[in-house]
């Protein structure tokens, strides 16, 4: 499935939305852990784990001493045991005691290092659950209940926010899945055909290769035999050539409908909730020498159509009365009731208007062709979130929001 940037936006929040639970997660449990808990007790048990921490450094000390005494008991012992080569020493009771000693010093050796990693371990464990104990009392000393509430209640509040936002963007994702569809189902076949023309490639080919290790003519017309039978044609060269077109042909066409798909979803991606239209903007339709006033034909049933996804305003400049012959309420009667129409003192006004209600909103974008110029310095003008349109042939065209309505 082609991966759109709403689909990165959606990764992204629901990382966002696992990290933040965590985060929730954690400092509801560091608020328990306070309310249960209290220094006394701490202090005690870090006080308990340093004293049998100090006991078992010395029983290692002890320990370690011993086993050096039995290695060096084994040394001497050893040193009295004479070789086995020579027969006289099977028997010899002094031997044979010296023997029994050593087997003795060993065993006694092998228990002494056993117990010895015993208490290492313990030792180990002990001094771990030790530094536990102490960054406990340091972090009972030093735990802010307030700044620790304010803060689970700013992620629990922000982890709303997260899901609704998760929300939306899967909606939106749907959306444009149902925009793009059918550049992707065109995509998916061009691609088949591609895969399909790189397989018989592949075939002329090897038939190819054949021809030039062909060693004699009868071998030559064996392969073109096959060659025929197997592609449909005798000569892989023409079959390679024309192959090789065809990918190059197909090649190109994907990645324009790549590059398509990424412009559509990344147009798409804007988290476009409002929409500011410029009434006078789009009162003229486009002709051969000059524009054509049509008054609000085409943005009635325009504004019907994007009330259905969007929230729309329409903003006039005062010409808009004089043009239409109609007062304010006359002109706003003529849309549906849940599109705000606002006719402003002068062009002046309605550009500024239009541009400083963009610029204060994240979610609000400008449907017009004016460039604002005057207002460069503004958010929604240095943002780009101006969406151009065409109106032509009684059809309004906004490529941005890929929406063509007739009228």
């Amino acid at each position: 499935m082609w991966k759109t940037a709403i689909d990165d936006q959606l990764d992204k929040q629901i990382d966002n939305e696992i990290k933040t639970a965590d985060l929730i997660e954690q400092l509801s449990n560091d608020l328990d852990w306070y309310a249960n808990s209290n220094i006394e007790s701490l202090q005690n048990n870090f006080h308990v784990l340093k004293n049998k921490t100090n006991q078992l450094s010395l029983n290692l000390k002890e320990k370690t001493a011993h086993k050096n005494s039995l290695e060096a008991s084994i040394v001497d012992v050893s040193k009295n045991i004479k070789s086995m080569f020579n027969p006289k020493n099977w028997f010899n009771a002094e031997q044979k005691s010296y023997k029994k000693q050593k087997s003795e010093l060993n065993g006694q050796l092998a228990s002494t290092i056993a117990n010895m990693t015993e208490i290492e371990d313990k030792l180990k464990n002990t001094k771990t659950e030790c530094k536990d104990a102490e960054v406990k009392i340091k972090k009972h000393e030093s735990f802010d209940t307030k700044a620790t509430q304010s803060s689970l209640n700013h992620n629990r509040s922000k982890l709303k926010k997260i899901a609704a936002s998760i929300e939306d963007l899967k909606k939106r994702k749907a959306h444009v899945n149902k925009l793009i569809q059918p550049k992707l189902k065109v995509l998916e076949e061009k691609t088949t055909l591609l895969n399909n023309h790189k397989i018989r490639l592949n075939d002329a080919q090897k038939y190819q290769r054949r021809l030039d290790n062909a060693a004699t003519g009868k071998d030559r017309a064996i392969t073109h035999n096959d060659c025929e039978r197997a592609l449909g044609y005798g000569n892989p060269k023409k079959i390679i050539n024309d192959e090789t077109r065809s990918i190059n042909r197909l090649q190109r066409d994907i990645d324009k409908i790549k590059t398509k798909l990424d412009d559509i979803s990344s147009k798409l991606a804007r988290p476009i909730k409002k929409l500011i239209i410029d009434g006078n903007n789009l009162c003229y339709e486009k002709g051969r020498d000059k524009s054509k006033f049509i008054g609000l034909k085409a943005l009635i049933p325009l504004t019907k159509e994007l009330s259905k996804s969007y929230g729309v305003t329409v903003i006039f400049d005062s010409q808009i009365r004089k043009i239409l012959k109609a007062g304010d309420k006359e002109i706003a009667q003529q849309f549906d009731k849940s599109i705000k129409v606002y006719p402003v003192a002068s062009k002046q006004l309605a550009d500024e208007t239009i541009v400083r209600s963009a610029s204060d909103d994240k979610t609000t974008y400008i449907i017009s062709n004016d460039r604002y110029a005057d207002y460069a310095d503004l958010a929604a003008v240095k943002m780009n979130k101006l969406i151009k349109h065409e109106i032509i042939n009684n059809k309004i065209i906004i490529n941005d929001l890929l929406l063509e309505v007739d009228y």
